[in-house]
């Protein structure tokens, strides 16, 4: 696995992914699910390499939650195919949501695009903070340079 990240506005995590042989489905190709859960890696990847690791947010009372995902298929992957996944948020002023697109690749080919509306929830009162943008860019996490 490698991770490629650029910074800037248009900020992106790129990382390569190995097939299993258990995201193969009996027609030999990734099953759907599987898309899923590779770009899902590239985005706490990518909160992680921004100092906003699954771990440190929960030790501050926090998580990164999905509120909405949509997905658009465009290639199958298959056992052989060099999958990468991508990752880069956008921020929207001062709101509880904010989002991450990403991609799943077969080399330069798009296998599938993904739009993934995201919250910050406190823990302990059980509700999304009100400022994301704010939360993540504290102690040096994500930002959008803007």
């Amino acid at each position: 696995m490698t991770a490629r990240t650029t910074s800037g506005v248009e900020q992106e995590f790129r990382m390569d992914i190995g097939v299993r042989l258990l995201d193969l489905d009996p027609n030999g190709h990734v099953n759907h699910a599987s898309y899923l859960s590779y770009a899902e890696t590239a985005r706490v990847r990518h909160l992680s390499a921004a100092g906003r690791s699954p771990a440190r947010l929960a030790a501050s009372g926090l998580a990164v939650v999905v509120l909405r995902l949509e997905i658009d298929y465009r290639r199958e992957l298959v056992w052989d195919d060099p999958v990468s996944a991508t990752s880069r948020f956008r921020f929207e002023g001062a709101r509880s949501a904010f989002r991450n697109t990403g991609r799943v690749l077969a080399g330069d080919q798009v296998a599938a695009e993904l739009e993934v509306v995201l919250g910050v929830l406190d823990l302990a009162s059980r509700r999304l903070t009100k400022d994301s943008r704010a939360i993540l860019a504290k102690e040096g996490g994500i930002s959008d340079d803007r």
